[in-house]
């Protein structure tokens, strides 16, 4: 995956950097996105999120899959959270 485009984003958590990064696997639009995820800090151990789009008489519907690895089972409340947070905020963009 050396090719696939990638992205790189920093978020501050109580004064701390946390770099999150990821490679694009499977971009179908407007259906589907796949991606790797993981934290600089967490590399090499990657996860994988699965984004799924349906289309809808008067919108869509989102459903999101993080695949985490074993090792993060105590943090799936967590992300679990924080991906919630994020797409209300980007419900609450669109409108």
């Amino acid at each position: 995956m050396a090719d696939s485009p990638s992205f790189s984003f920093v978020v501050d958590r109580q004064g701390a950097e946390v770099d999150h990064l990821g490679e694009y696997v499977e971009i179908d639009r407007p259906r589907r996105l796949v991606f790797t995820w993981a934290t600089r800090d967490s590399r090499p151990e990657v996860s994988r999120v699965v984004v799924d789009i349906i289309a809808l008489d008067d919108g869509c519907e989102l459903t999101l899959s993080h695949e985490m690895a074993p090792g993060w089972a105590a943090d799936t409340e967590l992300a679990a959270g924080s991906w919630r947070m994020m797409l209300d905020t980007l419900a609450g963009a669109l409108g």
